[in-house]
């Protein structure tokens, strides 16, 4: 019993020496108390600032990570069991990182002005009708031109979704102060919408030149006086395999009109057993493309993809009249051009 008591003892002090410690800990830190349990963290740069990847161990719920910062950085934290989200910090900010009260999924993070007005406004978020937050996110950047915080609430709610408004991106970009738009992740931004605009509709289509399955090279020049539906995919995209199950249908439906239309499918799969295992298993017949330098693809480039599977509608005249088209749509307008 004695030994019992004696070890509580110990404890005790060393849990009030912990605490005395972590009163005067100096830098940039993280300082977490997620209620007892262990797990392990990841905290990445999305920019120049803080290129690199830490790795946090959470023992007994508690861990203390301190981060070399030499300015204010933008970076993004998550593990197995916390949902991901951003973290604000400058040099020798000390944030608090606990479990949300409501969501064990959340992580709350506080400790400086930047996660002050950002838990803010994701708050009012929550609260806004869908039809007024893009309204919300307009005026809180216009609001804080300087800060980080912006960078986040346009990535988030505009730029990461599936089918941005590139016009309305690039609106409010240009509300930003010139510091934020010198950022890393605003320069993206920019280059991105610069590649989205290279193939929109009205607009001639771009010049490809690359081997199908067989080594056979094909050219941009082969498909003239034809309608042609080019989509870009890969094999380990969900979304483009669903694809090129629903396009099975449109071939079935013209392939006795060889002369006036056909579906190109530009590859753009590193892994060559898994393209050809995609191809296999999703049946297609039309004519595959292969470039397999992923996303440094230059036609993926010239024709701006950002997303997966990205589609383009081409008219016999050379001219793109449909981009990502709705599949009924889709159907629609090759009808109407075969008619």
């Amino acid at each position: 019993m004695k030994n019992i008591y004696y070890i509580l003892l110990i404890a005790l002090v060393l849990l009030g020496t912990s605490c005395k410690k972590s009163d005067k800990i100096e830098g940039t830190t993280l300082i977490g108390n997620l209620n007892g349990k262990s797990d392990t963290l990841f905290i990445y740069g999305i920019d120049r600032f803080y290129d690199q990847l830490d790795t946090i161990f959470v023992e007994e719920g508690q861990f203390i990570h301190k981060m070399k910062v030499d300015t204010t950085i933008i970076a993004r934290i998550y593990s197995p069991t916390y949902n991901e989200q951003f973290v604000f910090l400058k040099p020798n900010d000390q944030l608090n990182i606990t479990i949300d009260d409501k969501d064990s999924t959340q992580l709350n993070i506080s400790g400086n002005k930047m996660h002050e007005e950002y838990n803010a406004f994701r708050d009012k978020m929550i609260t806004t009708p869908d039809s007024l937050q893009q309204e919300l996110v307009e005026d809180y950047i216009k609001q804080h031109p300087f800060s980080i915080t912006s960078i986040a609430i346009l990535l988030e709610n505009l730029a990461w979704k599936e089918q941005p408004d590139y016009d309305l991106i690039d609106k409010i970009i240009n509300t930003m102060a010139g510091t934020l738009k010198d950022r890393q992740n605003i320069e993206e931004i920019s280059n991105k919408l610069m590649r989205a605009n290279r193939a929109q509709v009205s607009r001639s289509s771009l010049f490809f030149n690359l081997a199908d399955t067989k080594g056979k090279r094909v050219d941009k020049k082969d498909y003239n006086n034809q309608t042609v539906l080019l989509y870009f995919w890969t094999s380990w995209d969900a979304k483009s395999r669903q694809l090129n199950k629903d396009l099975r249908d449109i071939q079935k439906k013209w392939k006795k009109n060889k002369k006036s239309f056909s579906i190109v499918g530009i590859n753009l799969d590193i892994d060559s057993l898994a393209r050809k295992e995609a191809v296999k298993t999703d049946s297609i017949t039309w004519t595959t493309l292969l470039d397999p330098t992923g996303w440094d693809s230059q036609v993926a480039d010239r024709y701006g993809v950002m997303t997966l599977p990205t589609t383009f509608l081409i008219n016999k005249y050379g001219s793109i009249i449909g981009r990502d088209l709705p599949l009924d749509s889709l159907k629609n307008r090759i009808e109407k051009e075969l008619k």
